[in-house]
């Protein structure tokens, strides 16, 4: 199965290869059906591409409506020997006013260009790989020593010849725009499916691992974040406001909009809670304005930096630490709240050790239980708490 998938790409790499000038300086589909070598006992028919009449793989026109992104007319499968395929991604591609065509610069040696029909039930994929593992003598006597792998991406970035910084490097990269116009519907960026159909228990301590994600690195420090949320503001929007009884209310300009967050009142922050598209409530005081004042409000990309939910979805802890570092949950910037409980319905906020101490203000005011006494330190001395 290897070798048959190696001399398939071969033959890929051969006609590529043998493309005409011409075509590599202006890249044009790939007709098919083509023939590869005889491999085995059996010819493999390779299809590249659609049997109509060839056209660019820039074939397409800027969406009137909506979002304005690049549309492409020209579909099917594009192959060069050499970077020259220049491509329109369906999002992303920048314009300028009066170009008729994206302007930026981007190219690939092999590209795969379709179109999904939600007018036909059907589950359209731009690539779909079958890949089947299979056990054998040296998967059954060693843990972890033979990979199968659906797909592998290897990428590695290397200074130039004068040790010029690589380029902005990307491993695997899913890039997903909503249309604005009607509604977007359901849009997901990544989806991992792991299924177990067998029912096996594959539990903490057991022969067998199941990980919905799992993140590896080789090296001291390489990774600065293992999941990391960037770009917190995505929007900025001016207009003016007035303020009574910790209300703001909008006088003109844009609306609020329900991940707005923040606004900026004579030049000092508030953050705020949305109500409506033309009121705001202060989580703090926020001094009266009696006249129309500008303001400017910011939104949040996100509602929820790690949101797990789904009744008894886990069945010990929601998050799991086991680790030796310093801090097992660390809170720094701007909050308003460390620790918000009030949504639930447990019976503890908390519960500590027997001599595990809670603190204020450092580690300089302290209450703990030990020894069956409740005792509070402060400033290295020690005293029994009293209850009267």
């Amino acid at each position: 199965m290897m070798l048959r998938s190696l001399l398939v790409l071969a033959a890929i790499g051969a006609l590529c290869l043998a493309l005409p000038a011409a075509a590599l300086e202006r890249p044009t589909q790939v007709l098919g059906p083509i023939k590869a070598p005889r491999l085995d006992a059996e010819d493999v028919t390779i299809t590249t591409g659609s049997p109509s009449a060839p056209c660019l793989s820039t074939a397409g026109a800027f969406d009137p409506v909506g979002s304005g992104a690049w549309e492409p007319t020209c579909f099917g499968a594009f192959l060069s020997a050499n970077m020259v395929i220049k491509v329109y991604p369906t999002r992303g591609a920048g314009r300028e006013a009066g170009n008729p065509v994206p302007t930026n610069p981007q190219y690939t040696r092999s590209l795969i260009q379709g179109q999904g029909n939600g007018a036909v039930e059907k589950e359209a994929s731009g690539q779909f790989i079958n890949w089947e593992c299979v056990g054998g003598a040296v998967s059954a006597a060693k843990l972890d020593s033979t990979n199968c792998t659906g797909q592998l991406i290897s990428v590695r970035t290397r200074p130039g010849l004068n040790g010029e910084k690589p380029p902005t490097s990307w491993g695997f990269n899913v890039d997903v725009a909503m249309s604005q116009t009607p509604t977007p519907g359901q849009v997901h960026v990544g989806e991992l499916d792991l299924n177990n159909y067998t029912g096996w228990d594959c539990y903490a301590g057991s022969n067998c691992l199941t990980t919905g994600m799992f993140l590896n690195g080789i090296g001291s420090f390489t990774n600065t974040a293992w999941i990391y949320s960037g770009g917190g503001t995505t929007e900025r929007r001016g207009n003016t406001v007035t303020v009574a009884n910790n209300t703001v209310t909008r006088v003109s300009g844009p609306a609020f909009r329900q991940s707005t967050y923040r606004i900026k009142i004579n030049n000092v922050f508030y953050r705020v809670a949305y109500v409506n598209g033309n009121t705001l409530i202060g989580h703090v005081a926020i001094p009266a304005v009696s006249t129309a004042t500008a303001a400017t409000w910011q939104n949040a990309m996100v509602a929820y930096g790690v949101l797990f939910q789904g009744e008894n979805m886990a069945s010990e802890s929601d998050l799991a630490l086991n680790t030796s570092a310093y801090n097992a949950v660390r809170v720094a910037g701007n909050h308003h709240v460390g620790l918000d409980t009030t949504g639930d319905t447990l019976s503890f906020a908390a519960t500590v050790g027997a001599g595990q101490k809670v603190c204020l203000n450092g580690f300089d005011a302290c209450l703990y239980f030990s020894k069956g006494t409740l005792k509070f330190s402060n400033g290295g001395v020690e005293k029994t708490v009293t209850l009267q």
